[in-house]
Protein backbone atom coordinates (compact mmCIF):
# COMPACT_ATOMS: atom_id res chain seq x y z
CA UNK A 1 0.00 0.00 0.00
CA UNK A 2 1.20 3.47 -0.89
CA UNK A 3 0.18 5.90 1.85
CA UNK A 4 1.27 9.44 1.11
CA UNK A 5 -0.04 12.84 2.08
CA UNK A 6 2.40 14.58 -0.29
CA UNK A 7 1.84 12.71 -3.52
CA UNK A 8 -1.95 12.35 -3.61
CA UNK A 9 -3.04 10.40 -6.68
CA UNK A 10 -5.51 7.67 -7.54
CA UNK A 11 -3.27 4.96 -6.13
CA UNK A 12 -2.78 6.89 -2.87
CA UNK A 13 -6.49 7.55 -2.40
CA UNK A 14 -7.37 3.89 -2.96
CA UNK A 15 -4.66 2.82 -0.51
CA UNK A 16 -5.93 5.16 2.20
CA UNK A 17 -9.53 4.04 1.65
CA UNK A 18 -8.60 0.37 1.82
CA UNK A 19 -6.75 0.94 5.09
CA UNK A 20 -9.51 3.02 6.72
CA UNK A 21 -12.33 0.78 5.51
CA UNK A 22 -10.48 -2.31 6.78
CA UNK A 23 -9.86 -0.82 10.23
CA UNK A 24 -13.37 0.61 10.62
CA UNK A 25 -15.04 -2.51 9.26
CA UNK A 26 -13.33 -4.58 11.93
CA UNK A 27 -14.36 -2.10 14.64
CA UNK A 28 -17.93 -1.93 13.31
CA UNK A 29 -18.27 -5.71 13.29
CA UNK A 30 -16.87 -5.84 16.80
CA UNK A 31 -19.36 -3.29 18.16
CA UNK A 32 -22.23 -4.84 16.20
CA UNK A 33 -21.46 -8.24 17.69
CA UNK A 34 -21.84 -6.93 21.23
CA UNK A 35 -25.13 -8.04 22.72
CA UNK A 36 -26.86 -4.68 23.23
CA UNK A 37 -30.65 -4.52 23.08
CA UNK A 38 -30.68 -0.73 22.68
CA UNK A 39 -30.51 -0.09 18.92
CA UNK A 40 -29.72 3.60 19.45
CA UNK A 41 -26.71 2.83 21.64
CA UNK A 42 -25.48 0.30 19.12
CA UNK A 43 -25.82 2.89 16.35
CA UNK A 44 -23.79 5.44 18.37
CA UNK A 45 -21.02 2.90 18.80
CA UNK A 46 -20.86 2.37 15.05
CA UNK A 47 -21.38 6.03 14.08
CA UNK A 48 -17.72 7.05 14.71
CA UNK A 49 -16.64 4.51 12.07
CA UNK A 50 -18.98 6.14 9.56
CA UNK A 51 -17.63 9.55 10.60
CA UNK A 52 -14.06 8.35 10.06
CA UNK A 53 -14.90 7.38 6.49
CA UNK A 54 -16.51 10.77 5.92
CA UNK A 55 -13.49 12.66 7.31
CA UNK A 56 -11.11 10.52 5.26
CA UNK A 57 -13.10 11.30 2.13
CA UNK A 58 -13.03 15.04 2.84
CA UNK A 59 -9.31 15.11 3.67
CA UNK A 60 -8.23 13.05 0.64
CA UNK A 61 -10.59 14.92 -1.70
CA UNK A 62 -9.25 18.29 -0.50
CA UNK A 63 -5.65 17.21 -0.97
CA UNK A 64 -6.40 15.61 -4.34
CA UNK A 65 -8.21 18.70 -5.69
CA UNK A 66 -6.05 21.46 -4.19
CA UNK A 67 -2.76 19.51 -4.11
CA UNK A 68 -0.55 22.33 -2.75
CA UNK A 69 3.23 21.77 -2.94
CA UNK A 70 4.05 23.98 0.03
CA UNK A 71 4.34 21.90 3.19
CA UNK A 72 2.60 24.37 5.55
CA UNK A 73 -0.31 24.94 3.13
CA UNK A 74 -0.73 21.18 2.73
CA UNK A 75 -0.81 20.72 6.52
CA UNK A 76 -3.36 23.55 6.82
CA UNK A 77 -5.56 21.87 4.18
CA UNK A 78 -5.43 18.63 6.20
CA UNK A 79 -6.47 20.36 9.46
CA UNK A 80 -9.27 22.40 7.83
CA UNK A 81 -10.64 19.37 5.99
CA UNK A 82 -10.65 17.42 9.26
CA UNK A 83 -12.85 20.12 10.81
CA UNK A 84 -15.18 20.12 7.79
CA UNK A 85 -15.32 16.33 7.81
CA UNK A 86 -16.02 16.26 11.56
CA UNK A 87 -18.85 18.77 11.16
CA UNK A 88 -20.45 16.73 8.37
CA UNK A 89 -19.99 13.52 10.38
CA UNK A 90 -21.69 15.15 13.40
CA UNK A 91 -24.91 15.36 11.36
CA UNK A 92 -25.18 11.57 11.65
CA UNK A 93 -24.43 11.63 15.38
CA UNK A 94 -26.67 11.75 18.44
CA UNK A 95 -29.38 14.42 18.54
CA UNK A 96 -28.21 15.29 22.06
CA UNK A 97 -26.07 18.42 21.76
CA UNK A 98 -23.73 17.49 24.63
CA UNK A 99 -22.94 14.10 23.09
CA UNK A 100 -22.59 15.64 19.64
CA UNK A 101 -20.07 18.26 20.88
CA UNK A 102 -18.04 15.69 22.77
CA UNK A 103 -17.97 13.35 19.77
CA UNK A 104 -17.06 16.28 17.49
CA UNK A 105 -14.09 17.32 19.65
CA UNK A 106 -12.93 13.74 20.13
CA UNK A 107 -13.26 13.11 16.40
CA UNK A 108 -11.18 16.20 15.54
CA UNK A 109 -8.53 15.27 18.10
CA UNK A 110 -8.34 11.67 16.95
CA UNK A 111 -8.18 12.54 13.25
CA UNK A 112 -5.62 15.30 13.85
CA UNK A 113 -3.35 12.84 15.67
CA UNK A 114 -3.69 10.20 12.94
CA UNK A 115 -3.23 12.48 9.91
CA UNK A 116 -0.80 14.79 11.70
CA UNK A 117 1.44 11.85 12.68
CA UNK A 118 1.30 10.47 9.14
CA UNK A 119 2.10 13.88 7.70
CA UNK A 120 5.00 14.46 10.13
CA UNK A 121 6.43 11.00 9.53
CA UNK A 122 6.33 11.44 5.76
CA UNK A 123 7.77 14.96 6.06
CA UNK A 124 10.78 13.59 7.94
CA UNK A 125 11.30 10.88 5.34
CA UNK A 126 11.10 13.37 2.47
CA UNK A 127 13.42 15.82 4.24
CA UNK A 128 15.96 13.06 4.87
CA UNK A 129 15.68 11.89 1.26
CA UNK A 130 16.15 15.44 -0.05
CA UNK A 131 19.19 15.94 2.17
CA UNK A 132 20.71 12.69 0.91
CA UNK A 133 20.03 13.71 -2.70
CA UNK A 134 21.62 17.12 -2.10
CA UNK A 135 24.63 15.47 -0.49
CA UNK A 136 25.02 13.06 -3.40
CA UNK A 137 24.61 15.95 -5.84
CA UNK A 138 27.22 18.00 -3.96
CA UNK A 139 29.66 15.07 -3.88
CA UNK A 140 29.17 14.49 -7.61
CA UNK A 141 29.78 18.19 -8.25
CA UNK A 142 32.92 18.13 -6.10
CA UNK A 143 34.09 15.04 -7.96
CA UNK A 144 33.58 16.75 -11.33
CA UNK A 145 35.40 19.86 -10.11
CA UNK A 146 38.25 17.71 -8.80
CA UNK A 147 38.47 15.78 -12.08
CA UNK A 148 38.50 19.03 -14.07
CA UNK A 149 41.20 20.41 -11.79
CA UNK A 150 43.28 17.29 -12.19
CA UNK A 151 42.91 17.39 -15.96
CA UNK A 152 44.05 21.01 -15.98
CA UNK A 153 47.06 20.24 -13.82
CA UNK A 154 47.98 17.24 -15.97
CA UNK A 155 47.73 19.31 -19.15
CA UNK A 156 50.34 21.85 -18.08
CA UNK A 157 53.11 20.94 -20.53
CA UNK A 158 56.06 23.33 -20.53
CA UNK A 159 55.73 25.30 -23.83
CA UNK A 160 59.36 26.49 -23.74
CA UNK A 161 60.55 22.88 -23.74
CA UNK A 162 58.49 22.13 -26.83
CA UNK A 163 59.61 25.25 -28.73
CA UNK A 164 63.27 24.78 -27.77
CA UNK A 165 63.18 21.13 -28.82
CA UNK A 166 61.66 21.93 -32.21
CA UNK A 167 64.25 24.67 -32.70
CA UNK A 168 67.08 22.25 -31.81
CA UNK A 169 65.72 19.65 -34.23
CA UNK A 170 65.73 22.20 -37.05
CA UNK A 171 69.33 23.20 -36.23
CA UNK A 172 70.46 19.57 -36.04
CA UNK A 173 68.99 18.85 -39.48
CA UNK A 174 71.51 21.41 -40.80
CA UNK A 175 74.49 20.08 -38.81
CA UNK A 176 73.85 16.47 -37.74
CA UNK A 177 70.89 14.80 -39.46
CA UNK A 178 71.16 11.54 -37.46
CA UNK A 179 71.00 13.38 -34.14
CA UNK A 180 68.12 15.47 -35.47
CA UNK A 181 66.19 12.33 -36.45
CA UNK A 182 66.88 10.72 -33.08
CA UNK A 183 65.69 13.82 -31.27
CA UNK A 184 62.59 13.99 -33.46
CA UNK A 185 61.70 10.36 -32.67
CA UNK A 186 62.11 10.96 -28.93
CA UNK A 187 59.93 14.08 -29.15
CA UNK A 188 57.21 12.14 -31.01
CA UNK A 189 57.36 9.36 -28.40
CA UNK A 190 57.17 11.91 -25.61
CA UNK A 191 54.25 13.83 -27.11
CA UNK A 192 52.29 10.66 -27.98
CA UNK A 193 52.69 9.41 -24.45
CA UNK A 194 52.12 12.68 -22.59
CA UNK A 195 49.10 13.80 -24.63
CA UNK A 196 47.39 10.43 -24.22
CA UNK A 197 47.99 10.60 -20.44
CA UNK A 198 46.10 13.89 -20.25
CA UNK A 199 42.90 11.99 -21.07
CA UNK A 200 43.43 9.21 -18.51
CA UNK A 201 43.26 9.02 -14.73
CA UNK A 202 45.89 6.31 -14.28
CA UNK A 203 49.01 5.16 -16.04
CA UNK A 204 51.60 2.67 -14.77
CA UNK A 205 55.02 3.23 -13.25
CA UNK A 206 56.62 1.55 -16.27
CA UNK A 207 54.77 3.78 -18.76
CA UNK A 208 55.72 6.90 -16.82
CA UNK A 209 59.38 5.87 -16.73
CA UNK A 210 59.33 5.32 -20.51
CA UNK A 211 57.90 8.83 -20.90
CA UNK A 212 60.66 10.25 -18.70
CA UNK A 213 63.34 8.36 -20.65
CA UNK A 214 62.07 9.91 -23.92
CA UNK A 215 62.17 13.32 -22.21
CA UNK A 216 65.73 12.77 -20.96
CA UNK A 217 66.92 11.55 -24.37
CA UNK A 218 65.74 14.82 -25.93
CA UNK A 219 67.80 16.83 -23.44
CA UNK A 220 70.76 14.50 -23.75
CA UNK A 221 71.01 15.25 -27.47
CA UNK A 222 71.34 18.92 -26.57
CA UNK A 223 73.47 18.61 -23.42
CA UNK A 224 75.44 15.54 -24.53
CA UNK A 225 77.80 14.30 -21.78
CA UNK A 226 76.76 17.03 -19.36
CA UNK A 227 73.59 15.03 -18.70
CA UNK A 228 73.72 11.45 -17.47
CA UNK A 229 70.82 9.42 -16.19
CA UNK A 230 70.02 5.98 -14.86
CA UNK A 231 66.81 4.20 -13.85
CA UNK A 232 66.32 1.46 -11.29
CA UNK A 233 62.73 0.20 -11.44
CA UNK A 234 62.06 -3.38 -10.25
CA UNK A 235 60.04 -5.38 -12.78
CA UNK A 236 57.27 -6.19 -10.29
CA UNK A 237 56.64 -2.44 -9.77
CA UNK A 238 56.47 -1.43 -13.43
CA UNK A 239 52.88 -2.64 -13.87
CA UNK A 240 51.57 -0.93 -10.74
CA UNK A 241 49.01 1.83 -11.54
CA UNK A 242 50.35 5.34 -11.07
CA UNK A 243 49.00 8.88 -11.72
CA UNK A 244 50.25 10.27 -15.05
CA UNK A 245 52.57 13.26 -15.42
CA UNK A 246 53.88 13.30 -11.84
CA UNK A 247 57.45 12.07 -12.37
CA UNK A 248 58.23 14.14 -15.46
CA UNK A 249 57.90 17.54 -13.72
CA UNK A 250 60.42 16.40 -11.07
CA UNK A 251 62.89 15.40 -13.79
CA UNK A 252 62.25 18.71 -15.55
CA UNK A 253 63.02 20.64 -12.36
CA UNK A 254 66.18 18.60 -11.81
CA UNK A 255 67.44 19.48 -15.29
CA UNK A 256 66.40 23.16 -15.42
CA UNK A 257 67.37 24.15 -11.88
CA UNK A 258 70.08 21.65 -10.99
CA UNK A 259 71.93 20.06 -13.92
CA UNK A 260 71.72 22.61 -16.77
CA UNK A 261 73.03 25.63 -14.80
CA UNK A 262 76.00 23.57 -13.54
CA UNK A 263 79.12 23.91 -15.73
CA UNK A 264 80.02 20.21 -15.73
CA UNK A 265 76.42 19.04 -15.63
CA UNK A 266 75.41 16.09 -13.50
CA UNK A 267 73.41 12.90 -13.20
CA UNK A 268 69.73 12.13 -12.60
CA UNK A 269 68.71 8.82 -11.06
CA UNK A 270 65.14 7.56 -10.96
CA UNK A 271 64.19 4.63 -8.76
CA UNK A 272 61.09 2.98 -7.30
CA UNK A 273 60.64 0.95 -4.16
CA UNK A 274 57.86 -0.48 -2.00
CA UNK A 275 57.76 0.03 1.76
CA UNK A 276 54.85 -1.72 3.44
CA UNK A 277 51.71 -0.35 1.81
CA UNK A 278 53.53 2.66 0.30
CA UNK A 279 55.11 3.07 -3.14
CA UNK A 280 58.02 5.50 -3.37
CA UNK A 281 59.32 7.11 -6.54
CA UNK A 282 62.68 8.81 -6.01
CA UNK A 283 64.16 11.37 -8.40
CA UNK A 284 67.65 12.42 -7.31
CA UNK A 285 70.10 14.73 -9.10
CA UNK A 286 73.70 15.80 -8.56
CA UNK A 287 73.06 19.39 -9.65
CA UNK A 288 73.60 22.66 -7.86
CA UNK A 289 71.18 21.84 -5.08
CA UNK A 290 70.34 25.51 -4.52
CA UNK A 291 66.97 26.93 -3.51
CA UNK A 292 64.36 26.28 -6.15
CA UNK A 293 63.24 29.18 -8.30
CA UNK A 294 59.65 30.34 -8.77
CA UNK A 295 58.98 28.09 -11.77
CA UNK A 296 60.19 25.03 -9.89
CA UNK A 297 58.12 25.90 -6.82
CA UNK A 298 55.01 26.21 -9.02
CA UNK A 299 55.63 22.78 -10.53
CA UNK A 300 56.11 21.21 -7.11
CA UNK A 301 52.98 22.93 -5.81
CA UNK A 302 51.00 21.42 -8.70
CA UNK A 303 52.31 17.95 -7.84
CA UNK A 304 51.42 18.37 -4.17
CA UNK A 305 47.95 19.61 -5.10
CA UNK A 306 47.31 16.64 -7.37
CA UNK A 307 48.51 14.20 -4.70
CA UNK A 308 46.24 15.88 -2.16
CA UNK A 309 43.24 15.68 -4.51
CA UNK A 310 43.91 12.03 -5.34
CA UNK A 311 45.00 10.54 -2.01
CA UNK A 312 44.55 13.10 0.74
CA UNK A 313 47.18 12.74 3.45
CA UNK A 314 48.35 9.40 1.99
CA UNK A 315 49.93 11.12 -1.03
CA UNK A 316 53.06 13.17 -0.31
CA UNK A 317 55.97 14.88 -2.02
CA UNK A 318 59.14 15.24 0.07
CA UNK A 319 62.19 17.28 -0.87
CA UNK A 320 65.57 16.56 0.74
CA UNK A 321 69.26 17.17 0.04
CA UNK A 322 71.04 14.59 -2.08
CA UNK A 323 74.45 14.55 -0.42
CA UNK A 324 77.08 15.48 -1.38
CA UNK A 325 75.23 17.70 -3.85
CA UNK A 326 71.88 18.04 -5.50
CA UNK A 327 68.27 17.51 -4.52
CA UNK A 328 66.23 14.38 -3.92
CA UNK A 329 62.47 14.40 -4.56
CA UNK A 330 60.37 11.53 -3.16
CA UNK A 331 56.77 10.83 -4.15
CA UNK A 332 54.84 8.56 -1.77
CA UNK A 333 51.47 7.05 -2.69
CA UNK A 334 49.46 4.10 -1.29
CA UNK A 335 49.96 0.78 -3.02
CA UNK A 336 46.20 0.20 -3.46
CA UNK A 337 45.81 2.76 -6.24
CA UNK A 338 42.66 2.17 -8.30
Amino acid sequence: MYLSLFNINRKTVISWYLLIISVNLVLSLFFWSIQIDNAGLRYHLIAPQIGALIKASIVLAALYLINPRNRMIRFSVIILSIFVGAMIASLFDSPAKEVKYINFLFSVLQSSIIYGSAFYWESMIITKSNLEKEQIKRLEMEKKITEAKLMTLQAQIEPHFLFNTLSNILNLFDTDIEKGKSMQKDLIRYLESSLSKIRTDLSTIGEEINLVIAYLNIFKVRMEDRLQYLTDIPEHLKKIPFPPMLIQPLVENAIKHGIEPKVDGGQISISAEAHGHTIRIIVADTGLGVSLKKGARTGLANIRERLQLLYGSKGQLKMTENLPCGIKAIIEVPDDIT
